[in-house]
């Protein structure tokens, strides 16, 4: 008998038999690869992916015998699978490379897609100088893996794409059926004991996409009526939306103007589209946590009243969704306690019927190279995916973006919404005139299928005409204003103020000034951590709903999705900023024609000291700048266009953009990385933050930073305790860039939350610090205070 695991039950239960855990897996990999057409391979992969186990040496270290360690059970099968399926082969796109890698990586990393024959020889090399497993084993191990009943199945007409991106995709959805097999199958037997050796997770509980649609439009024809204006508008979207559900799967796109209902909108055609295409699931993707905070709170809200509600149909993954901070559940009651238990779980692989994440887990995950970040990615073959305000997409990664999830639906069966009030001219990358960069691409030559989306609203202009009436911007282009000055404009108003800056320095002073004036304001930006922003917002509706003034300074955190449901801004401010930043800024003003009169959104340049804006503005500002010089070249005054309301000059402003900045052109070390199949550089250099920074938990809530560094400090942690106490910490977190971690550091108020490895580590390579209540630097109202010096930028 060859083992596989060592006893469950703590050590106190039964080993697993290495056949019993091969058929396991290869029947989970089955499963999953079915909806990818890739089962063979799949099943080569999990037959394969353990062979190096029926060694002696690996059965006397899985029996604990003395002297010996870990041995590599993965190269065997990496070679052996080359050897078996015609290792010659010298095609760059083979799926059996695709396969041998899948099978070398399943307990590390992808590192890079070759052809069978150099693949072969780098194996060869590599036993040769490995003196735990020789070639002459080889025969030994298939002997007792054949012994055990396997053999490999053909992979008939299955076939590997040949353009990079495409290659690159299949080859994590096939690495993602094999590890997220190995894993379940694995957690399967460590759950079991000596009375039950094998004990599987549940499976996702079944969804009726039909019931739910209908459900959902029930609430829909209930809801509150809006202005007539904005009435018409949301319920067009919603009309359009449930007609094109009936479209074949595939691209689409869904411009509608800020509050005309999309988010309800969009969730009618997953379901009725779902119902139609027999899609397993849906993935809503947003950029900012506090939108997926709303977008979970109005689907629960939809379906809580649907019969035979079941909460686990929800799955939320992201840093603000894990455990409380005392590290049990948040509920005494056991069911409750169960579900939040299984849904940690599932978040580890997305096994539920309606998925909210976020832009960087899922797009990162798209193109990582990690097994327990890619586990979840064959999830999303026969999918819809929605991905809401798109415009956030970094233009440098756009192309590779759009080829993987271009064929993500054109091979595997998903179908991609792309959603928001100012969409991007991504066809523009397609098109024959685009920028001649070196480094761009189109996503048609990395995917091998062109970006050619159905826009669900194919005459968007006419409601954006229907809301143009809502917002006015007037710009200040003449001169440059002190913040002192916006700052008395504000506080002489006694009307509903929003005032967006581009920095938190900005912020902070422009906060100040205005209370400097006796007039009462709120301040929001990244500095205060997600409760502390959390608790700013509410208050702030609150205090909109009942009608009473407020003045409100933000960085550009409340831009994007940010929804004030009963009453929003009556008048605003904008620094100087990308033109869909002062789109969406707009509309968090007059969203649904509460005021009579149209508002107003002054744009303006801040006279400041130092830098005006973050890095990643200037190629929007420069677009933006050339645009209005245009305008005025051909005799129109900025303030005389519907600038911010019309998708023709939002199209224009793309248009700049793409083609005199070069924003859309790959880096050189990315396209390297994609040129050379190299998934490790892909994952490396795909970044939606470029940015390093680090995590400060908070004295904000002075309880629980107390409770989550008790936490920290229990001795024998539960496994998987880290992930839950960091999802714990988020809300009581503020991320800082690494300059304002060294100011933090340098005034001696900081100290290191170090886990795992870095506890050998100097404390300064951390990623987690802690900041005391009683050591100062976080306030009540602005949050963070980073110690300034001059020379230093603030961002």
């Amino acid at each position: 008998m060859f083992w596989g695991h060592s006893r469950n039950g703590s050590g106190n239960g039964v080993p697993e038999a290495l056949a019993d855990h091969i058929r396991r897996v290869d029947d989970f990999a089955k499963k999953f690869s079915e909806p990818l057409d890739l089962s063979a391979a799949a099943s080569i992969s999990a037959l394969m992916h353990d062979i190096g186990k029926y060694s002696d040496r690996f059965n006397n270290y899985v029996q604990g015998r003395s002297g010996c360690s870990s041995p590599d059970h993965w190269s065997a099968g990496a070679r052996l699978v080359i050897s078996a399926l015609g290792g010659h082969n010298e095609q760059r796109f083979h799926l059996l490379d695709a396969i041998r890698l899948v099978i070398e990586s399943h307990h590390s990393q992808l590192s890079k897609l070759s052809t069978p024959r150099e693949s072969a020889r780098r194996l060869d090399e590599y036993f040769a100088s490995n003196s735990r497993l020789k070639c002459d084993e080889f025969a030994i191990l298939m002997d007792r893996w054949r012994k055990d009943g396997f053999q490999l199945p053909g992979l008939g007409d299955e076939r590997l794409a040949s353009a990079d991106a495409a290659a690159m995709l299949e080859s994590r959805l096939l690495y993602s059926c094999l590890v997220d097999a190995d894993f379940l199958a694995t957690e399967g037997h460590f759950s079991g004991d000596v009375a039950i050796p094998y004990q599987p997770r549940s499976l996702a509980p079944e969804f009726d996409f039909g019931a739910a649609a209908d459900h959902l439009e029930s609430i829909m024809s209930s809801l509150p009526q809006s202005q007539p204006e904005m009435q018409w508008v949301r319920d067009h979207v919603g009309v359009q939306c449930r007609e094109r559900a009936l479209d074949a799967s595939g691209l689409f796109t869904l411009t509608a103007p800020t509050g005309s209902g999309k988010t309800l909108a969009m969730l009618l055609f997953a379901f009725r589209h779902a119902e139609k295409h027999g899609h397993r699931r849906i993935v809503f993707v947003m950029p900012f946590l506090t939108i997926v905070s709303q977008t979970a709170q109005v689907i629960h809200s939809a379906l809580s009243s649907l019969p035979g509600f079941d909460p686990s149909w929800v799955l939320e993954d992201h840093s603000l969704a894990g455990r409380n901070v005392n590290g049990a559940a948040d509920s005494e009651n056991p069911e409750e306690m169960e579900l939040a238990r299984e849904q940690r779980l599932e978040a580890d692989n997305w096994d539920a019927p309606i998925i909210l994440t976020s832009s960087v887990k899922c797009l990162e995950s798209l193109h990582a190279n990690r097994p327990s970040v890619c586990r979840k990615l064959h999830r999303l073959a026969k999918s819809v995916l929605i991905f809401d305000e798109v415009q956030t997409l970094p233009p440098k990664l756009a192309s590779l973006t759009l080829a993987t999830l271009t064929h993500l639906s054109h091979r595997f069966g998903s179908t991609v919404l792309f959603a928001t009030a100012t969409q991007p001219a991504f066809e523009m990358l397609e098109s024959e005139d685009r920028p001649p960069l070196p480094n761009l691409r189109s996503p048609g030559q990395l995917s091998g299928n062109p970006w050619a989306p159905t826009e669900i609203l194919p005459e968007h202009d006419k409601l954006f005409k229907v809301t143009a009436g809502r917002v006015k911007v007037k710009w200040w282009l003449d001169e440059e204003l002190p913040l002192s000055e916006v700052a008395s404009k504000i506080a002489k108003s006694d009307r509903s103020s929003l005032a967006i800056v581009n920095l938190k320095r900005h912020a902070t002073q422009l906060f100040q000034e205005i209370r400097d004036r006796r007039c009462e304001a709120y301040h929001l930006s990244t500095s205060m951590c997600a409760e502390h922003r959390d608790q700013t917002l509410k208050l702030v509706r609150h205090r909109l709903a009942e009608g009473r003034p407020v003045k409100l300074v933000s960085t550009q955190c409340i831009e994007a999705g940010v929804d004030f449901p009963q009453r929003s801004f009556e008048g605003g401010w904008r620094s100087m900023a990308p033109l869909p930043s002062i789109a969406q800024a707009a509309g968090r003003i007059n969203r649904s024609f509460e005021y009579a009169a149209a508002s107003v959104l002054n744009v303006f340049r801040p006279n400041v000291e130092g830098a005006h804006y973050p890095p990643g503005y200037g190629a929007g500002i420069t677009a933006l700048q050339t645009l209005l010089t245009s305008l005025m070249e051909e005799g129109i005054h900025p303030d005389e266009t519907e600038l911010i309301s019309s998708p023709e000059l939002m199209q224009r402003y793309y248009a700049i953009l793409y083609r005199l900045t070069g924003e859309a052109a790959m880096t050189d070390k990315l396209l390297a990385a994609v040129e050379g199949l190299d998934f490790e550089g892909v994952s490396s250099e795909y970044r939606l933050i470029d940015c390093e920074q680090r995590n400060i938990l908070v004295g904000y809530n002075k309880a629980a930073q107390e409770n989550l560094l008790a936490w920290h400090a229990r001795p024998n942690q539960q496994r998987g305790w880290t992930r839950d106490w960091m999802r714990a910490a988020r809300p009581y977190t503020v991320t800082v860039y690494e300059f304002e971690f060294k100011k933090l550091t340098a005034a001696g108020c900081l100290f290191p939350i170090p886990f795992g490895a870095e506890e050998h580590l100097v404390p300064e390579e951390c990623r987690w610090w802690a900041l005391p209540e009683d050591a100062g630097h976080y306030d009540p109202n602005v949050g963070l205070e980073v110690p300034q010096e001059d020379g230093l930028l603030e961002v």
